[in-house]
């Protein structure tokens, strides 16, 4: 069975953006957790990073692959102590690597495709984290390609993967070039950050608010699943953001 890590939402959300409801938000993240479990995930909801606003974002603060977890260094200096905090979980299921302290590196620029991991040179994400990335991954016969984000948090901001050839993304918001391979499904041009989608083995679960470019990916993948997640996305937040699953 697979397993989400997930933590708790910090009363300190509010004070990195004012406009959030938190009680909207830890209403929204219950549904977010139960909708994990409805489709076959065990969930873990942590109670760390209290006094950190982002710490609900837990998907930055690792890389999980079935041979190895990379805890990453963030590329925000206010989200540095994160990973410490999930580190010790991590190693109940993988063996922890950490990157070089001079690199940066966040979660949500990384998107694993089989064997392949792309990871998003972005704000957050740099040249020495996506190397640090190979270095530790490039043993187990992974691919690391990096990519250029123009705009943006991450690279999972403008594009996730619907299947092993299917794309979701806002094209206005990368380089294209390394998924010149897949199908590519656009994001509707009023939903920019709509191509976040949370796949969970063969199910989609989206933002239920991004209704048009809904739309568009159930004419391909009709049984698509919806929540809402409208107060994390006030705070730049998406589907991905609020988990870590992995295999156990």
């Amino acid at each position: 069975m697979p397993i989400a890590l997930t933590n708790l939402v910090s009363s300190r959300l509010v004070d990195l953006y004012p406009a959030v409801d938190i009680t909207r938000a830890r209403q929204q993240h219950d549904r977010y957790c139960e909708t994990l479990r409805r489709n076959g995930v065990e969930v873990r909801r942590l109670d760390v990073n209290s006094e950190l606003g982002d710490g609900c974002f837990i998907e930055d603060n690792a890389i999980v692959l079935d041979e190895v977890a990379i805890l990453t260094t963030m590329g925000a200096p206010h989200r540095a102590a994160e990973p410490e905090a999930v580190a010790a979980v991590l190693q109940e299921y993988r063996r922890v690597e950490r990157v070089a302290n001079d690199a940066r590196i966040e979660g949500g620029d990384v998107l694993q495709i089989d064997r392949e991991i792309f990871i998003g040179r972005s704000a957050r994400t740099d040249d020495r984290g996506i190397a640090e990335a190979n270095r530790i991954l490039a043993p187990f016969g992974y691919r690391v390609v990096g990519v250029d984000v123009a705009d943006g948090l991450h690279l999972k901001t403008a594009c996730t993967a619907l299947d092993s050839s299917t794309l979701l993304a806002n094209r206005a918001w990368l380089d294209m070039a390394p998924f010149q391979r897949f199908n590519v499904i656009d994001v509707h041009p009023d939903e920019p950050t709509a191509a976040n989608v949370l796949r969970i083995g063969e199910r989609i679960v989206m933002h239920e608010g991004s209704r048009r470019t809904l739309a568009r990916v159930r004419e391909s993948f009709p049984d698509v699943q919806t929540v809402d997640i409208s107060e994390f996305a006030k705070a730049d937040g998406g589907l991905t953001c609020l988990s870590l699953i992995f295999k156990t």
